[in-house]
């Protein structure tokens, strides 16, 4: 009698054990849907556009963590349209989907912001009809694990300008066709020749393009005519003593530690859109 009340004791909390494991497997933790999935980022009023530093940064889109309510992993996805109500946007194609990270951070270049301008229908060239200032639309998209319901963040609007040329193949007259720049202060390029920051010919006498500065660090940085070749760098003092008038965004660097004398970003950290006219003698960021 004893051996059999102990085995129906054993087999009973077998069976509750097995049970309560079984509820635990089949509980589902359900994860509400984000209300703060919005961009971080201080956009500009207005990016200008030129194919010739195609691979240069437009802008760094950024945003905080979307909170669902549940510790989980969450997918961002950077996605564009020519249309304000994303009718045109094509899930397949890369124009439209401009990449994926579980980080909070997606950097666009030109040549991207570019492609999407041209089909919305925007062109360069004055001797057609076609605009070249129009719109183009963001959007952030965040999922919950690996087949969590998306969530979309409101729609950002970016005015752009495709540069127009009175030659479509070259932009103008400079004494280079390009001039470069790395630092500190360029988080794009830093002090590496890999990525270095390029400065188009946009008319003559001009150099210009979006650049990306932070002010956090030593935010140093130095321009250069040769790519590769720190003997061709242009400092702060070369263009003091040429005549020129620079931006107050940017101060000669005097760390006794840098003998080079370079420029340094003392504005707030964001993308600029930075002109050296060697017709009017000045250095401005807009």
């Amino acid at each position: 009698m004893m051996k059999n009340l102990k085995f129906l004791v054993l087999t009973f909390i077998a069976v509750f054990a097995f049970t309560a494991c079984q509820e635990d497997d089949d509980l589902e933790f359900v994860a509400t849907e984000a209300t703060d999935l919005v961009f971080s980022t201080t956009f500009l009023s207005n990016y200008v556009l030129n194919s010739s530093v195609s691979g240069n940064l437009a802008e760094r889109f950024t945003w905080n963590n979307a909170d669902f309510g549940v510790e989980t992993n969450i997918t961002y996805s950077l996605q564009a349209a020519t249309l304000e109500d994303f009718s045109d946007y094509l899930s397949g194609d890369a124009l439209y989907n401009l990449g994926n990270t579980t980080g909070n951070e997606m950097p666009v270049t030109i040549g991207q912001m570019i492609d999407l301008a041209e089909a919305a229908g925007l062109d360069n060239n004055p001797a057609t009809e076609a605009s070249n200032i129009g719109s183009v639309y963001f959007r952030l998209m965040a999922v919950v694990g690996d087949e969590g319901l998306p969530t979309l963040s409101a729609v950002q609007a970016l005015n752009v300008e495709l540069q127009e040329q009175t030659d479509v193949e070259e932009g103008g007259d400079c004494e280079f066709d390009i001039l470069y720049a790395v630092g500190a202060g360029l988080p794009t390029a830093g002090w590496d020749w890999a990525t270095p920051v390029e400065l188009a010919c946009t008319s003559d006498g001009v150099w210009s393009g979006n650049v990306e500065f932070t002010s956090e660090g030593d935010a140093n940085f130095r321009f250069f005519t040769v790519s590769g070749d720190w003997a061709t760098g242009r400092n702060y003092p070369y263009y003091v003593d040429a005549g020129y008038a620079i931006d107050s965004d940017f101060i000669q660097n005097d760390n006794p530690d840098d003998g080079d004398f370079n420029f340094k970003f003392i504005g707030t950290s964001g993308t600029y859109f930075l002109t050296i006219n060697t017709n009017t003698l000045e250095i401005t960021l807009d």
